[in-house]
Order: structure tokens, then C-alpha cells, then sequence
């Protein structure tokens, strides 16, 4: 057996590295959960664990919770134009509790998401780094047919 090998980003005895630890410590102190955990979408490094290593898939829905707007929510009664705005909907949808009306948002996110996913799956781009540079992503991006709010995000 030879020396075990050291893992990107941790420190020898395996722990992360001080940057990252410190970052992930104040996200969690800064989250509205009660139990202090974070939630999906309070954190990009949460949503796409592994940064530009990670799936496309990972990252269209991570960028998807920043800037859909769901029916649901377009159609509040009385709203105005707030109600439109893909930066008002994200807050409101960090502000939600954990519940079946947080799970429905993130439910139409995956699946507005998920068909330009599946597409680009379809035209052999799995994860990431085979889109680089960014140009080539929203090359990508924009011939499958992706929704425009979500390419410009």
C-alpha cells in the first residue's frame, strides 16, 4: 500500500480546507431556518457541490431557483408587477418555511429545468467543463431551446 492520496480541497487529516469551512459556517448562521441548516438555493456552493466539475443538470436547476417565477406565484391577486420579477421571487421563495408550498416552488423549478437538461443529455453534454468556455455553454444553452431568463442567469 502506498501513501494515501491527499483529497482537492482538504486539508491532510481530511477536513475542508479553512476558506471553505469558514464560508459554509456564516451561510449557515445567516440561514432563516429555525434549525440553522441550509436550505436549497441559500447557497450556490450547496447547489452545485463540486463548482465547475459538477452537472449541467445541477447547475440549470440551481439557476433556476435565482430566476423562474412560478405560475402560482405570477398569479397572486391584487399583486403588481413585483410579482414578475424573478429577484422578488427568489426572496420570497427563501423566505418560505420548509413545507409543501417551499417543495412546489422547487418542483417547477426542476421542471423548467430539466427539459433543456435533458436535451443537452441528449446532445452528449453531461457536465460542465464540456462546456467551457462560457461562450460554448450559452451556445449550448440557446440551441436547446432554453428559456431565455435561464440563460442569461
Amino acid at each position: 500500500r502506498g501513501p494515501k492520496k491527499k483529497k482537492k480541497g482538504a486539508e491532510p487529516d481530511g477536513r475542508m480546507d479553512a476558506f471553505r469551512a469558514d464560508w459554509l459556517q456564516s451561510s449557515v448562521g445567516q440561514s432563516g431556518s429555525e434549525s440553522g441548516a441550509v436550505q436549497p438555493g441559500e447557497a450556490l456552493l450547496l447547489d452545485v457541490p463540486r463548482g465547475s466539475e459538477d452537472s449541467l443538470e445541477r447547475l440549470l436547476f440551481a439557476a433556476a431557483l435565482r430566476c423562474f417565477v412560478p405560475p402560482f406565484f405570477r398569479g397572486v391577486p391584487g399583486g403588481d408587477s413585483a410579482n414578475e420579477d424573478p429577484a422578488y421571487a427568489y426572496r420570497m421563495y427563501l423566505q418560505l418555511p420548509m413545507g409543501l408550498a417551499k417543495m412546489k416552488y422547487e418542483l417547477e423549478c426542476r421542471r423548467w429545468s430539466q427539459g433543456p437538461a435533458n436535451r443537452l443529455r441528449g446532445k452528449g453534454l453531461l457536465f460542465i467543463p464540456q462546456t467551457l468556455p462560457l461562450s460554448r455553454l450559452v451556445m449550448a444553452l440557446r440551441s436547446v431551446d432554453t428559456p431565455k431568463t435561464l440563460v442569461d442567469k
